[in-house]
């Protein structure tokens, strides 16, 4: 049986597209810096492919020495780069000495069986088995990748690898069992079967491609999504992250839920006395005491400067209010040690609970004006509703107590 495409057009139409992806991926290197030097050696081995079927496209009107082994060289020299590609994108170590003397294995092999065409089906063996063979090596690499990685691109970079795996598998048992026939002039690869793989070989630097890309965009808009909600230098969410989740909790039912503000006391000195760079690293010492008392379900942010909030969620009303006042406790126990400097710290916390108020707004200032209060009683404190309220009637009996003390205004004239 013949072939049924016109495989030399579409070995030309395939290069011509690897070169197009070639120089796509190449100039698109630096829009993820984690993903650049991968998809440079992405953008190599889309240029060996490129070459590969051009070789092969032009065989019989070039030197064979070119269109046969060259052509079979680059093909799977692609291949192995590909996978130092992935390798790269997988942020696993790279491996380009390796990559080079596989290359120059191949290549070897390709120089020792020479130019003939008569071995024909044991170089589309040898093609298949290398190519098959990095596939596979790309699948464990992409699966671990898998909890890290926007799943839809990277289950498609896992599908297309799985795929090529049984492109050639098949391939290598068809020839196996009928072997390899070729068209009339003995240049290309003939019968359905052949034909059709040969076929879906030309559309693989595409394929690669658009996965490969796919994959880089997929990161972009999760740094994207991770700038937006979480705090560069504390690991804590973002205060509009934050405002997002106690606006999803409000109105539901259930336990207790309370909203904290917390003021690092007297920062300030902190950083004029030993600087901004050891001031971050107490706030970041202080995120790591915060997130520590998080029971699960709980969510802390950082406000802003040295102002942190929190959203606690527990049993009763009086278990937020331990819990607060244990965090208070620790911070004031766990001083930030860093070689042989130690700086204690203290934290005042204003705390409303969620019936306090009817929007996050309304709660964030309650807690925020109970933490200007249990600045004012001292600091290294918390201040709920019921402390707030002890506080503000001891305020009224003192006020009240300096206007009894005070004499009538007629005795003081006479």
């Amino acid at each position: 049986m013949g072939t049924i495409f016109d495989l030399r057009t579409l070995f030309l139409i395939g290069s011509l597209a690897g070169g197009i992806c070639a120089v796509t991926l190449f100039a698109s290197r630096r829009i993820h810096r984690a993903s650049e030097s991968g998809l440079a050696w992405a953008a190599f081995a889309q240029l060996l492919f490129s070459l590969s079927m051009l070789m092969i496209a032009l065989r019989g009107i070039i030197p064979d020495w070119l269109s046969v082994v060259l052509g079979n060289t680059t093909g799977p020299a692609g291949m192995i780069v590909l996978y130092e590609s992935i390798r790269r994108i997988c942020q696993m170590p790279p491996r380009p000495g390796y990559a080079a003397a596989a290359v120059a294995g191949v290549l070897l092999l390709q120089v020792t069986l020479g130019p003939s065409l008569d071995l024909f089906a044991t170089r589309l063996q040898i093609t298949s088995a290398i190519q098959g063979g990095y596939a596979a090596l790309m699948l464990p690499l992409l699966r671990r990748r898998l909890p890290a990685d926007p799943h839809v691109p990277m289950l498609c970079a896992i599908g297309l690898a799985g795929f090529f795996v049984g492109v050639h598998l098949t391939r290598l048992i068809w020839i196996a069992a009928w072997g390899a026939s070729a068209t009339a002039d003995g240049q290309f690869a003939a019968g359905l079967m052949q034909s059709t793989i040969a076929a879906t070989f030309t559309l693989a630097p595409m394929m690669h491609a658009m996965v490969l890309m796919s994959l880089v965009n997929g990161r972009i808009a999760a740094d994207l999504r991770r700038i937006a909600t979480t705090d560069e230098l504390t690991g804590l969410a973002t205060r509009r992250h934050f405002f997002s989740r106690v606006a999803e909790r409000i109105g539901r039912d259930g336990s207790p839920v309370a909203v904290l503000m917390l003021d690092l006391d007297w920062f300030k000195q902190v950083n004029d006395r030993y600087g901004h760079k050891v001031g971050d690293r107490v706030l970041v010492h202080f995120a790591c005491l915060l997130r520590r008392a998080l029971a699960p379900g709980e969510h802390a942010a950082r406000y802003g400067g040295e102002e942190f909030c929190a959203l606690f969620e527990r049993a009763t009303e009086e278990q937020v209010r331990s819990a607060a006042q244990a965090l208070c406790d620790t911070v004031r126990t766990t001083p930030f040690e860093q070689d042989s400097l130690t700086i204690p710290i203290t934290v005042s916390i204003g705390v409303a609970l969620m019936r306090e108020g009817g929007s996050v707004e309304e709660l964030v200032s309650i807690a925020d004006r109970r933490v200007y209060l249990a600045k004012a009683m001292g600091r290294d404190r918390v201040v709920d509703r019921t402390s707030a309220r002890r506080a503000a009637a001891a305020g009224r009996e003192a006020a009240s107590g300096r206007e009894m003390a005070s004499p009538p205004l007629q005795s003081a004239i006479v």
